[in-house]
């Protein structure tokens, strides 16, 4: 990804699927030290139902970001949310994660920590 980024003109165009926060955040990083955000040249995106604030924290920095919903032919689509699932305990170990921070800090702000 850094490859590429570091390459990239306002001409060109790239769409990153990917629901992990980190990889988001050095993208995001990467997209502002090259001057793209602007140009609107890179794209996110996330399965349905994956990383929904992933996406909502995106699209409130004003990236260009999608939820993309498979289709196709059950012996073909099915192997690949079958792996999606798979990655799905990942992803919900990061969202309890930041469920968990952001509980933390409503109720320091509530004066009960």
């Amino acid at each position: 990804m850094t490859h590429i980024i570091q390459r990239m003109t306002p001409s060109d165009q790239l769409f990153l699927a990917t629901h992990n926060v980190e990889t988001v955040d050095m993208a995001k990083q990467q997209i502002v030290e090259a001057g793209l955000k602007e140009s609107g040249s890179v794209c996110f995106a996330q399965l349905r139902g994956f990383s929904d604030q992933v996406t909502f924290g995106l699209a409130n920095e004003n990236y260009n970001v999608f939820k993309y919903l498979p289709f196709g032919p059950t012996d073909q689509v099915m192997p690949y949310l079958v792996r999606r699932g798979q990655e799905s305990r990942q992803v919900l170990r990061e969202q309890k994660f930041q469920n968990d921070v952001l509980k933390d800090e409503i109720f320091t702000r509530m004066g009960l920590h």
